[in-house]
């Protein structure tokens, strides 16, 4: 897979994402801290873009961004926080070159994504994704 596409599919997750927290206000402060609800699984899989998007930077020899704590109290701000993060984000993405896919990277072994900058973006589409899914499941129970 070519630099490019990787950042496609990135940003295919981020646009799922959000469209899930749009339809989340009603039970936006729903969930418990055993069983998060819409903002709680919001701003982990925010937050948790820095963790990535730093993995690809540490791979390049690059600067990573400085970690962030975030509070969305509505989901407009969410989506507000989640382009913010984007763009900041996207800064290490744009510097992923074609050769660059098969370097490796710092993420944790055994969760099914090589150890590569390609496996780091694989994780960061899945951590989306699946973050996108709970959250509609949560939705769809209520």
């Amino acid at each position: 897979m070519r630099a490019d596409e990787f950042r496609a599919r990135l940003s295919e997750a981020r646009a799922t994402l959000a469209a899930t927290i749009s339809r989340s206000e009603q039970e936006w402060e729903l969930g418990t801290e055993a069983k998060w609800g819409p903002r709680k699984i919001a701003e982990h899989v925010i937050t948790d873009e820095n963790y990535f998007a730093n993995a690809v930077a540490a791979a390049l020899q690059a600067n990573g961004l400085e970690q962030k704590d975030i509070e969305a109290v509505e989901p407009h701000h969410a989506l507000q926080l989640l382009e913010e993060m984007a763009v900041e984000t996207d800064r290490i993405y744009g510097y992923i070159e074609d050769g660059d896919i098969d370097k490796v990277a710092d993420i944790p072994a055994g969760q099914g994504f090589e150890q590569t900058i390609g496996g780091t973006v694989d994780f960061a589409v899945w951590h989306l994704l699946d973050h996108s899914r709970q959250i509609s499941e949560y939705l769809d129970t209520k």
